[in-house]
This record gives C-alpha cells, sequence and structure tokens, in this order.
C-alpha cells in the first residue's frame, strides 16, 4: 500500500513538474512573439517618420494575429493587452484587398479600445495600461463614440496620473491630454494634470513648457513655481483659475 501511495505522490510530482515546464515554455514564445512585435512597430514607426507614409495594413494585420498568439500562449499577460491596443492604435493603409477605399488611413479604435479595457482589467495598477486607455479614450471622445464619455476619459485620465507620478511617458501623456481637454475637464481633474505638471516639470521641464505650449495652455503651466522663472513664462500672459 505504501509503495502504491508512493507511487501515486511520484507521479502527480512528475506531472506537476510537466505541466510547469508547459506554461514556462508557452510564456517564453510569447515574450520572444512580444519582443518581435515591438521590434517592428519600432520599424515601421521610424520609417512612417521618414517618409510620411502609413504602414501598409496587411503588415498590421499579421501584428495583430502574432499580438492574440502571444495572449493566447499567456492570456493573463496585461502587458501583452497593451502591446495590442498600440498595434490596433497603428494608422495603416488600406489596400485594395481589404476594403473598397484603398489609400485610407485608418486606425483601428474599436479594436484599441477594446484590448485597452482588458489590459486595465488585466493590470489595475499599471499606470501604463491607464495611460493607453486615456489615449484611446481621447480618440474616441473626439468622435462622440467613447462608452461613459467624459466621465470615462477622466477616470482614465485620472489613474493614469496617480500611478504614474514618476514616470515620465506618463506624465508627458497626462500633461498632453489634460490640457487638450481643459475646458471639459472637472475641477479634480483639472488639479491632478497640475500635479503632472508639477512632477514633469520637476524632471523634464522643457517638456512641460513645450506640451503645454503646443495645447495653448502655456499660461496654466506657468502657475507652477517651478516653470514661472521660465522665460517662456515671463511672457504676461492671462491665466485661467483651475476653479473655472
Amino acid at each position: 500500500m505504501k509503495r502504491v501511495l508512493s507511487s501515486v505522490v511520484l507521479c502527480g510530482f512528475i506531472f506537476g513538474l510537466l505541466g510547469a515546464s508547459v506554461v514556462a515554455v508557452r510564456h517564453a514564445m510569447a515574450d520572444e512573439i512580444v519582443r518581435s512585435i515591438n521590434g517592428r512597430l519600432v520599424k515601421l514607426g521610424r520609417v512612417q517618420s521618414q517618409t510620411g507614409v502609413a504602414t501598409d495594413g496587411a503588415a498590421i494585420l499579421q501584428l495583430e494575429a502574432d499580438a492574440k498568439l502571444a495572449l493566447r500562449y499567456a492570456p493573463g499577460n496585461g502587458q501583452y493587452r497593451d502591446v495590442l491596443t498600440r498595434v490596433h492604435s497603428t494608422p495603416r493603409m488600406l489596400n485594395a484587398s481589404l476594403t473598397n477605399a484603398p489609400g485610407a488611413v485608418v486606425i483601428d479604435l474599436d479594436g484599441a479600445y477594446a484590448a485597452a479595457k482588458a489590459a486595465v482589467v488585466s493590470q489595475p495598477s499599471s499606470a501604463y495600461a491607464w495611460t493607453s486607455l486615456a489615449f484611446v479614450s481621447d480618440q474616441l471622445m473626439a468622435q462622440n463614440r467613447l462608452p461613459g464619455g467624459q466621465a470615462a476619459l477622466e477616470q482614465a485620465l485620472l489613474r493614469a496620473a496617480a500611478l504614474g507620478a514618476f514616470e515620465p511617458h506618463v506624465l508627458r501623456a497626462v500633461v498632453d491630454l489634460g490640457f487638450a481637454n481643459w475646458d471639459a475637464l472637472s475641477v479634480a481633474s483639472r488639479q491632478s494634470v497640475m500635479q503632472s505638471v508639477n512632477h514633469l516639470a520637476q524632471r523634464q521641464p522643457d517638456d512641460a513648457i513645450s506640451l503645454s505650449a503646443h495645447r495653448g495652455r502655456l499660461a496654466e503651466a506657468c502657475m507652477e513655481k517651478r516653470l514661472a522663472a521660465r522665460k517662456e513664462c515671463t511672457i504676461s500672459v492671462n491665466v485661467i483659475p483651475i476653479s473655472n
């Protein structure tokens, strides 16, 4: 009887090791796929920046297929869902085999939004996932197609700001999107954006100035003590109070 029990325990241990090995291999394969996707996205972005021509739609469809394959290997990995959001958000040029409007440049906002929502569910404490959702939400909001409307956009923005207070990429996104939507933001959201301006001014003051100037909100940015002495802020400007 003891020998039988020992054999059962041994078999269970072996099967456990085999199962763990399979999971490890699947995750390794997913990591390799995602590294490849990230590399291709960088190259495609560089080419588009240099030529001004959007990526062919077929290439983006292949990236989407690869990202979904990685998720099948590791369905619980929220970072992979964030990669899928980036793929969906990449502008692509449609060709005759995909549409009756060849040459049109589009972004799959619906796919990007679905992936971004899934990413924040998988990684509720990820500032980067919330930042991606905020970017996609802003674009959908501009088309009056964002589920939840303004409140949903501000939720994503506030979560990104709170979780990414020390992440320059997140801070730049919050300042950019915050000032882009400034007139529609609640008082609490404006205060959060200004806190991000302050944090960004500590790390990358040039970015804080350029982003706010680009969005026509230099006056608001110059209210921050860390920026007030900048030459860009010494010109007399009309400042709109946060409470407005």
